[in-house]
């Protein structure tokens, strides 16, 4: 466990697609993103954002994508700012 944020959140990219050997697994993605969002990824931030949006690997909910939207903003993440309009 080398705790980078980065590597977590990308890793959950590789999951929820199933590219580079890694079979897809959405619930598997959702917990990479949070580990890395506790590490300080705004990017995985935004993937959950859009994980609540769509309900992929978690029950839809519009407004845990917007606070995770909301929390990737903030932390200067420019396609967060603008999908929150």
């Amino acid at each position: 466990d080398a705790n980078d944020a980065d590597a977590f959140q990308q890793l959950g990219c590789h999951y929820l697609g199933g590219t580079y050997g890694v079979a897809q697994d959405l619930n598997k993605a959702t917990e990479l993103w949070f580990r890395a969002v506790e590490l300080g990824s705004h990017l995985a931030h935004t993937a959950l954002a859009q994980s609540y949006y769509d309900g992929r690997g978690v029950e839809k909910n519009r407004k845990k994508a917007k606070y995770h939207l909301e929390l990737a903003a903030m932390a200067g993440c420019q396609e967060a700012r603008y999908n929150l309009g």
